[in-house]
């Protein structure tokens, strides 16, 4: 898609068709960039994931060095059109090398574990949303009315509010609410909100700031942009290599669900984030184990824990007194 949109790009004879024909690439690219990122994290596994989102990361900061200066060399020697058709060569063949060569045993496997349905509804609403959120930004201040304005802001928040509503009744949502519910989760994503505004708006308009307002030609603008991103480019591998050294407790998938009776065991940290009373109530449900009280009726396979909601539980209590022996003598107890 982006492949075929950039070569048409090139050929494009008008700024509405061209405007057009940059929809049809940003599909490619969107599909592009969350598929991406979900191969990566198939290919390196767990206890390399961290080394393969920072080497994602840091073909961004190269592909963010060499862009601006090799963009900027097209533009001036052979007009904007030489950069679509470029990416346009550029894509074939990385889309041969792909199809040729990732096992689809190992990018596929995850697809294949999970067959849920697709929340085709949360997608579409978000997709209007956030069009509708960058079309207020875009035009509301150079041609939109204070009545188009107060319109397109209710419209914003209808939308997300549906989004959101929507998204708590999906069987398979894009995004899990019960996540809203931790102000951990919620403080960490706003700061994240905050860090990709702040970088991304000075991404965006260094450009025809450095080529509009301080009169420098595009092969120059592009060697004052690089330094970002060499930064960029160093710390990503550096900062994914040591968070490679929080290990699992397994040494692969097959291993967790042989040790847990057949059943991968929850990522805990995703339950903190998801659960109210975050740690402290992963501490009370695994110290929580009791014996049913008397008339408290129990399926095969269940377990009364107390502070479990419903007081029933299928996972069986992980932690027992001295499963573990220390060297100095200490009594191994569940506490």
């Amino acid at each position: 898609i982006m492949a075929v949109g950039s070569l048409l790009c090139s050929l494009s004879q008008n700024f509405s068709f061209l405007l057009f024909l940059r929809i049809i690439v940003s599909i490619g690219a969107a599909m592009r960039m969350s598929t991406g990122l979900a191969m990566v994290m198939m290919i390196f596994g767990d206890k390399e994931r961290g080394t393969g989102l920072g080497a994602n990361t840091t073909t961004v900061g190269l592909a963010a060095i060499s862009g601006p200066i090799f963009g900027g060399f097209l533009v001036s020697n052979f007009g904007w059109e030489s950069v679509f058709l470029t990416q346009f060569i550029l894509s074939v063949p990385v889309f041969i090398l792909g199809f040729y060569y990732l096992d689809p045993n190992v990018v596929d496997a995850s697809r294949k574990k999970n067959s849920g349905k697709f929340d085709y509804t949360g997608s579409l609403i978000s997709a209007a949303a956030f069009s509708v959120l960058l079309f207020s930004i875009n035009f509301s201040i150079v041609s939109m009315s204070t009545f188009l304005i107060i319109g397109s802001v209710l419209a914003v928040f209808i939308l997300f509010s549906l989004f959101i509503y929507v998204e708590s009744k999906a069987e398979t949502p894009i995004l899990d609410t019960i996540l809203l519910k931790d102000p951990k989760f919620i403080f960490s994503m706003g700061t994240r909100l905050f860090g990709f505004l702040a970088g991304s708006s000075t991404l965006f308009l260094m450009p025809f700031y450095i080529q509009m307002v301080k009169g420098i030609p595009p092969d120059q603008a592009g060697l004052l942009i690089f330094p970002g991103a060499v930064g960029m480019a160093i710390t990503a591998s550096v900062s994914g290599r040591l968070s490679d050294k929080f290990v699992g407790p397994y040494e692969n998938e097959q291993a967790a669900i042989a040790a847990n009776g057949g059943a991968y065991p929850p990522d805990m940290s995703v339950l903190v984030k998801a659960r109210q009373g975050g740690a402290d109530y992963i501490y009370s449900l695994l110290l929580g184990y009791e014996e049913a009280p008397a008339g408290f009726e129990l399926d095969d396979g269940v377990y009364y824990n107390k502070y479990m909601p419903g007081n029933k539980i299928k996972m069986s209590a992980p932690l027992m007194d001295d499963i573990v022996t220390y060297a100095d003598g200490t009594q191994a107890t569940t506490e």
